[in-house]
């Protein structure tokens, strides 16, 4: 298996997470990880002195559910994000989080009851129609000994909103299993999980440590088959690896492998960088593969194709999309209306059918 799977090699512990249950369990979960209590978490969080093998344990103390902020005319995505960790152990190459966090350990939030609070009024308050832990890490990486979507889908229940876990990973067991549980009967519609997609060279090349793309293709059939929708991402689409031979492959084994009545949607994103990641990347790694490409300075900061050229590759993937999974519904990542609009798909304002 290809796929790294995270153990610290050493856990700090604010001194106000000791006695959290969230705490207990994940010291109970690596005993021979050595575990320190600190006075000062965020000063060493901040040193740079710590890498992922470090794992830090805290209190959030500001807010753990934001909504998701559309880029300049674009359609609302109605989504709010929700931030158990922050930081990820995957390694991919044009992670955003690396023009966003100032630092490299992984940092798990163990007041978890704050966040099911926080959660529940969001939901009482209809605030979303989706909820994702997926966006400041990986969804399922940590989620065997967090029991982060085991402890939240529970207020989904009697809810049109669902949770959505984001995943480069093909660690399902501790998703499937859930459901064993006479008690989350019936809870599976209020559940997705969706894995981003790409070629094979792609994944090997720019995302080390992640499951392979067999992998995942097997782990999204096994989702299907324990009747959990799941959603496809094909995103980001980096210019230098797009082929649509591939991206037809990838979809057609889906197709094959899944049940695709459970098939949420897909989204489309072609590779764009955040204000200072291009420049970043530029100076850590000048001949990467990523940076191939006719990148241009949009309005708002980021570096993105140059339009027609997205529109190319846009048109091809959703004609093979078309071809093998007609009634998927098709959304784009970060693109105006009128970009929507040329290519012939509605904006969804929201075409979930919750």
């Amino acid at each position: 298996m290809r796929e790294i799977h995270y153990t610290p090699k050493r856990i700090f512990i604010d001194e106000a997470s000791v006695g959290d249950p969230l705490t207990e369990r994940i010291t109970s979960a690596f005993p021979h990880v050595s575990s320190e209590v600190t006075k000062d978490l965020q000063a060493l969080v901040q040193s740079g002195r710590f890498g992922r093998e470090t794992l830090f344990l805290t209190r959030n103390r500001g807010a753990f559910v934001k909504r998701f902020e559309p880029s300049k005319d674009a359609p609302p995505c109605g989504e709010m994000f929700i931030t158990p960790i922050l930081n990820c152990n995957f390694r991919c190459s044009y992670c955003y989080l690396k023009s966003y966090l100032d630092f490299n350990s992984i940092v798990v939030f163990t007041n978890m009851n704050d966040m099911v609070k926080e959660v529940r009024e969001k939901l009482n308050e209809g605030s979303a129609e989706r909820f994702t832990t997926g966006e400041f890490s990986d969804s399922l990486t940590l989620e065997h000994v967090t029991s982060t979507a085991r402890t939240l889908l529970p207020l989904f229940a009697g809810s049109r909103a669902r949770l959505e876990l984001r995943t480069k990973s093909s660690r399902t067991d501790p998703i499937t299993s859930i459901f064993d549980d006479p008690s989350f009967e019936g809870l599976n519609d209020r559940l997705i999980v969706t894995w981003t997609l790409g070629p094979a060279e792609m994944i090997e090349r720019e995302e080390p440590g992640t499951a392979a793309l067999s992998e995942r293709i097997d782990a999204i059939a096994q989702t299907t088959k324990s009747r959990i929708s799941v959603g496809l991402r094909l995103d980001p689409i980096i210019p230098y690896y797009f082929d649509a031979g591939a991206y037809e492959d990838i979809v057609s084994a889906v197709a094959l492998k899944a049940e695709t009545e459970l098939i949420n949607r897909i989204e489309l994103g072609v590779l764009r960088f955040p204000s200072g990641l291009i420049e970043l990347i530029g100076r850590q790694s000048p001949a990467s593969n990523i940076l191939k490409g006719e990148f241009v300075r949009n309005l708002e900061g980021r570096y993105v194709l140059y339009r027609p050229a997205r529109l190319r590759i846009y048109r091809e993937i959703i004609a093979i999309i078309e071809r093998h999974l007609p009634s998927v519904p098709i959304e784009l990542s970060m693109e105006s209306y009128d970009t929507w609009e040329n290519l012939g798909l509605e904006p969804f304002e929201r075409q979930d059918d919750l």
